[in-house]
């Protein structure tokens, strides 16, 4: 009796919050997390990996959760070791036919530059030299090409020397960053976990902070993003494991040397939209001319083969018109990417030009047609997805909608 007597005097305490004053304190907490972000840095690293493999398996947990084979749903415990057990079968699959090859491609390939580089500079490059020389001698250009030539490839064979020397220095370093990144792998695997099987009850809380008249035009929002994002993120992941296997499977078939490890080049550079297919398809080219010019030239053909299908095909299926950016702004996001984040900015560069278009298209949207509706019902997609996720905790009062 004591406990029912005082919760009314603990309500009769709490602050009566407007709208206006919520939407606030939600931007206020936005900013103070970006802060955090911004200040602890590569801290977060974990965090970021885990928030991304959350993103990208959620899908398949969910779809597994929902299945009822006898009846009662499997729920988001079951879908999360499925999709662990999933991905470490994936792996033991790599570590037995596919890693193995990758290392005896790259072993040879460290045995057969050197060689190449070599016969190429004894008996093709003397001829080139001549030719370019000749050309600049005849407009009168100052440039002594071989000097020029010789000195870079003597500076980069230095550099080389250098870091390898250095690398053996630091053997000791390289044996606790092996320890670290194994920690670093079972700590994103652990956070992925707790987070995939926490995401609705997450998704609960967030919903509640948006203020009630803003909840309907938050969630078309966020559906728009997360359009895109799949779009940008999910299916261009799909796109890639494609375009790799293809490549590979092409390349075994015209018996061109290196043909896994250059499938996985191409896979990989197909994450970067347009200068990824010219990064790939330069050094495949190159290898496959070694064997034979008609080899070089299917090569050609079959790649560009692969992305007339992935163009007419798996993009639109894949990936879909959502996510979809003018090209000229495609190449702005990469050239941003790549100044402020190099590598790294240039994988997530459109990803987060996605959301930024969705943003902006919503907003001006917005401001063209009016004020935001308001919506007299709770936020329902995010409090209640239809038929509760099997697996999921139920909210407790703490993430029920207020009462009115």
């Amino acid at each position: 009796m004591k406990a029912s007597t005082e919760e009314p005097a603990l309500r009769s305490l709490a602050w009566p919050l407007s709208d206006g004053i919520r939407g606030l304190l939600v931007v206020a907490a936005l900013l103070l997390c970006l802060a955090a972000v911004v200040v602890l840095g590569k801290t977060l690293t974990p965090f970021y990996i885990a928030f991304v493999l959350v993103y990208l398996l959620n899908p398949a947990v969910t779809f597994i959760a929902r299945q009822a084979p006898l009846g009662l749903p499997l729920g988001r415990l079951v879908g999360i070791v499925a999709v662990y057990v999933a991905f470490g079968m994936a792996l033991w699959f790599l570590s037995l036919f596919v890693f193995p090859q990758l290392y005896h491609e790259f072993a040879r390939l460290a045995q057969l530059l050197p060689r190449q580089f070599l016969q190429f500079e004894r008996e093709a490059l003397p001829g080139i030299l001549v030719t370019w020389q000749s050309h600049l001698d005849a407009y009168n250009v100052p440039f002594n090409l071989e000097k020029s030539l010789h000195e870079g490839i003597t500076s980069l064979f230095e550099a080389v020397n250098g870091q390898l020397g250095e690398l053996a220095k630091r053997a000791r370093d390289l044996i606790a960053g092996v320890f670290s990144a194994i920690l670093l792998v079972v700590l994103v695997f652990m956070l992925t976990g707790f987070l995939l099987y926490d995401l609705p009850r997450f998704k609960a809380w967030l919903a509640r902070l948006v203020p009630v008249s803003y909840r309907a035009a938050t969630r078309a929002l966020m559906a728009d993003i997360d359009r895109g994002l799949a779009g940008a993120v999910r299916g261009q992941i799909g796109v890639c494991i494609v375009n790799g296997v293809l490549t590979t499977l092409g390349l075994m078939a015209l018996g061109v040397k290196f043909a896994i490890t250059l499938g996985v080049l191409a896979g990989f550079f197909s994450l970067i939209p347009v200068f990824g297919t010219l990064f790939s398809s330069v050094p495949i080219v190159a290898v496959a001319l070694t064997n034979s010019l008609a080899t070089g030239l299917l090569a050609l053909v079959w790649i560009l083969v692969i992305h007339l299908i992935e163009a007419n095909f798996l993009n639109p299926n894949i990936i879909g018109h959502n996510a979809e950016l003018h090209p000229a702004l495609v190449v702005l996001a990469l050239l941003i990417g790549e100044h402020y984040g190099g590598p790294v900015g240039l994988l997530i560069a459109v990803p987060i030009a996605t959301v930024v278009r969705a943003i902006l298209t919503y907003t001006v949207g917005k401001l063209l047609l009016g004020p935001p509706a308001e919506a007299s019902e709770p936020l329902a997609s995010a409090t209640q997805p239809g038929p509760p996720e099997p697996g999921a905790v139920t909210p407790g009062p703490d993430l029920a909608p207020e009462a009115s």
